[in-house]
């Protein structure tokens, strides 16, 4: 035991000594070997310095060699990363920061193959890397860049047939948070394709794990993306109604909830957006506390626990209602999240939030106005992202026709108001549409025209689920009222089993939103690898 002990002591303090000396220079070959062989192709390192203590790598000189091709691939001059340490041991590695300055690329071609370059064979590798049958372990690492600054870059074309060598020089380039894999893509990511595609996500609320996992199983059989948005009332009631605390139910359910997306998401091969719905004036706690819990998730993972919040204080006057929105804005941008406001009411309640007494066709507060959006987009766009719940007579809830007028053309005059004053592409602002149960499907069609990338849903959905309940117990009545039959004896365990009818629930609603992936025209289109 105590020659143990000793060779034990040696062996650690050689291992300290050649580190402490020759740690650099092993870590420096290890990683021109790794690169090598990833890439196929030589990799040199003129120097690698590592500081242990605050987790920093700086490198000069990397050289990517050609392959069938004369000179480098490509040239950085230096190299600098920002470890997370700690995160080696997780799931997900971080790296909090990498700065690429002087990145030369030496792009060279063939004139008689126009299908061949010096990249043509790296990028077949990697897209043999990726390919369609290829399954991830679930102990696979993750990697997950906090920040990425590309600076200095120049790029080189040649081709010896042309007797060509132009160059140019490009802008510096800056990203955020890559490598988010999984539940929910960068949200930002989502609606831009979903715009430029002419189609929109359901928004889809829930109230337990019974509509959240339905909502999932029918975006993977629509293969579809979409958006999963939780009331305050909704993550009360998934935290438990017995709990005395009702707001720290409402934080804590909401938080959970969005806990179960973020460790089934993935599963299910699609992307969903967490986001939460209407929070008035008083409501404004709830989200500030969701905001902080999505700060931790963020240090730990690089990534926001939820995608977006929405405050709606629509029923303020502009000014109050844009100064908190700038504000909250301000602390939620910086973590990579998306602000929803809303502008003009949105008649009926959802939720506690609103009332029916907004319900008629002639009310002016149901219409949203472009001068407004234009305020809007002036002061937050500087700030981050933000989407816009504007009104254009639609309504929570579904409503005798005649009592609501929808006016999608007001939709258009706030982009082209945007658009003109600010000298915008075209759609500049992000739009939602609220209060989509029941609405007419031609409207839906324009709303989406005029750049609506998102539409909320929610009583449709309360109804497709209850409907099949209710339908269920009505068909198996005697089941409910009795664990064995006084007839004849027969036990009814397995129909009155929850497990039994609320799964009618489920794939009543999933039945639903198959309807709704199709009309808002996202049904195919997942973003999700």
């Amino acid at each position: 035991m105590k020659k143990f002990f000793i060779l034990t002591i040696i062996t650690s303090t050689i291992s300290f000594i050649l580190l402490f000396f020759f740690g650099d220079f092993i870590i420096k070959k290890s990683f021109e070997s790794i690169l090598s062989n990833g890439l196929n192709r030589e990799v040199k390192i003129k120097n690698f310095d590592v500081s242990y203590f605050s987790e920093e790598i700086k490198i000069e000189k990397i050289e990517i060699s050609n392959k069938n091709f004369p000179g480098k691939l490509l040239v950085v001059d230096n190299a600098f990363f920002k470890l997370n340490a700690l995160s080696f041991y997780e799931k997900n590695i971080i790296i909090e920061k990498i700065v690429l300055d002087g990145v030369n690329i030496n792009y060279f071609f063939d004139i008689t193959n126009r299908s061949r370059s010096n990249f043509t064979s790296l990028k077949r590798r990697f897209e043999g890397n990726k390919s369609p049958g290829k399954k991830t372990n679930d102990t696979d690492k993750k990697f997950l860049i906090k920040q990425l600054d590309i600076k200095n870059i120049n790029v080189s074309a040649n081709s010896s047939e042309l007797n060509l060598n132009q160059k140019v020089k490009l802008s510096d380039m800056k990203f955020n948070n890559l490598g988010n894999s999984g539940e929910s893509q960068d949200y930002k990511v989502l609606l831009k394709a979903a715009k430029k595609g002419g189609y929109a996500l359901p928004a889809v609320n829930v109230v337990g794990t019974n509509s959240l996992n339905a909502v999932m199983e029918a975006a993977a059989k629509n293969k579809s993306d979409v958006i999963i948005q939780f009331s305050n009332s909704g993550g009360q009631f998934f935290a438990g109604k017995s709990l005395t605390d009702a707001f720290e139910a409402k934080v804590l359910g909401t938080v959970s909830a969005a806990q179960h997306i973020h460790l089934l998401a993935e599963k299910y091969g699609v992307c969903v957006v967490i986001h939460t719905d209407h929070a008035n004036k008083a409501l404004i706690p709830w989200v500030e506390a969701l905001v902080g819990f999505s700060e931790e998730h963020h240090k730990k993972t690089g990534s926001p626990l939820f995608s977006s919040h929405m405050l709606d204080l629509s029923a303020e006057d502009i000014e109050f209602n844009l100064s908190e929105c700038e504000r909250l804005l301000k602390r939620m941008s910086p973590i990579g999240m998306s602000l929803e406001i809303e502008l003009g009411v949105t008649g009926g309640e959802e939720d506690g939030v609103g009332s029916d007494d907004d319900i008629g066709a002639d009310n002016p507060l149901l219409y949203t106005q472009p001068e407004d959006c234009l305020r809007a987009y002036k002061l937050l766009s500087p700030i981050g992202h933000f989407s816009l719940a504007a009104s254009f007579g639609n309504v929570h809830g579904v409503y005798k026709p005649g009592n609501v007028k929808l006016t999608p053309e007001i939709l258009k005059n706030a982009q082209e108001l945007v658009q003109s004053t600010c000298n915008t592409k075209e759609k500049p602002l992000d739009l939602v549409f609220h209060g989509g149960s029941g609405s007419d499907k031609a409207k839906i069609s324009e709303a989406l025209s005029y750049g609506v990338f998102k539409m909320n849903i929610d009583t449709d959905t309360q109804f497709a689920f209850s409907n099949a309940v209710g339908k269920y117990v009505e068909e198996n009545s005697k089941a409910f009222k009795y664990q064995i039959d006084p007839d004849d004896g027969t036990p009814y365990k397995k129909k009155y089993d929850p497990r039994v009818w609320l799964r009618e629930g489920e794939v009543s609603m999933v039945n639903r939103l198959d309807e709704a992936f199709s009309d808002l025209g996202s049904t195919g289109k997942t973003l999700a690898i």
